[in-house]
């Protein structure tokens, strides 16, 4: 699977059972966040992506 060159950015990608996930790259390249399911549909992994995105102000608890 190629790796997106622009950076930070989600990349989308089917996985071997043809379904959708998503991977957020880091402003350095590095891999940092992967989906925890797949999804059916390419609908579907974009809501994910756009909740990962909508909570970015979501406060650290331990």
């Amino acid at each position: 699977m190629p790796k997106p060159t622009s950076f930070p950015c989600y990349h989308k990608s089917k996985d071997n059972r043809g379904e959708w996930r998503w991977t957020y790259y880091a402003r350095n390249g590095e891999e940092i966040g992967v989906s925890s399911e797949s999804y059916k549909e390419e609908r579907d992994c974009d809501r994910g992506i756009e909740i990962m995105k909508s909570s970015k102000d979501s406060p650290v608890t331990k």
